[in-house]
């Protein structure tokens, strides 16, 4: 039996989830993409580049499509009663948005929006479901995100209902270098252009704390903002903020962009 012709683990460098699999997508430097699709991959599949701050999906929406990334990032959140905007993570390359809704057409429990220059898979929630049916390795990779997402989300609740705000930004920028941050040195470098809004959004705290913490960390040289994202000059201080979370040194290396999980053999 053939793979599914939708998502593959074939050549997937970074996370060895889901990639696109009709014809490998080669964007440049998004400079040949247009606000609309790219191609039509044997029907299933199209592609879109979403611009910095452009809302990829959005809340409460009914769940048709289902975005996979595969350049750039977006962050994931919630809004509630009162107005707030909660941030819940930031997706990178390999990842599909809001997975678990696409099964059975429910309303989307959250929203994502691109925070840079952000190309994603789309496929067809009828495609999808038949591809599912037909090929159970691809339900048991899919199955995976969804429990990786609910794990996320049970982390995130207890460190809103437990931790203080220098606790949780700490656990927010250790997480961004967890998934992208590259070693320099004695230094992890995020190269990814989030505002002071994203950071507070994802400590669940205001704009104006986010930016009275990240000030008296940049004045003590922990965490430096920089144009092309933020540097970490002391992970151990963060690390020793956040709690302590036993992270292992070797998740820094750049080859381990994205935590590894079980992963389910393609037919």
């Amino acid at each position: 039996m053939s793979a599914p012709p939708l998502f593959t683990q074939e050549g997937c460098q970074a996370c060895a989830r889901w990639e696109p699999a009709p014809r490998r997508v080669d964007l440049g430097a998004f400079g040949d993409v247009s606000d609309e699709a790219g191609y039509e991959g044997n029907g299933v599949l199209s592609v879109r580049l979403y611009r910095r701050g452009e809302p990829i999906v959005k809340e409460d929406t009914a769940s048709q499509v289902l975005h996979t990334i595969t350049r750039g990032a977006a962050k994931t959140f919630k809004s509630t009663p009162a107005g707030r905007t909660i941030g819940i993570e930031i997706s990178g390359p390999g990842s599909p948005l809001l997975a678990g809704a696409i099964v059975d057409g429910a309303p989307l429990p959250a929203s994502a929006v691109a925070v840079e220059p952000t190309v994603c898979v789309i496929a067809r929630r009828e495609d999808l479901v038949g591809l599912l049916e037909r090929h159970p390795s691809l339900a048991r990779e899919l199955l995976l995100e969804v429990n990786t997402r609910l794990m996320t989300l049970m982390t995130r609740a207890a460190e809103l209902a437990g931790c203080r705000i220098e606790a949780r930004l700490a656990r927010v920028l250790l997480a961004l270098a967890d998934k992208m941050g590259q070693t320099e040195g004695s230094t992890i470098v995020v190269n990814l252009p989030l505002s002071r809004q994203d950071l507070a959004d994802l400590a669940a705290t205001t704009i104006e704390t986010c930016i009275r913490v990240m000030s008296r960390w940049d004045r003590e040289a922990l965490v430096r903002r920089e144009r092309r994202g933020f540097v970490l000059h002391d992970p151990e201080a963060l690390e020793r903020l956040a709690g302590g979370r036993g992270r292992p040194s070797e998740t820094h290396a750049a080859a381990a962009v994205f935590p590894e999980r079980p992963s389910a053999a393609l037919p």
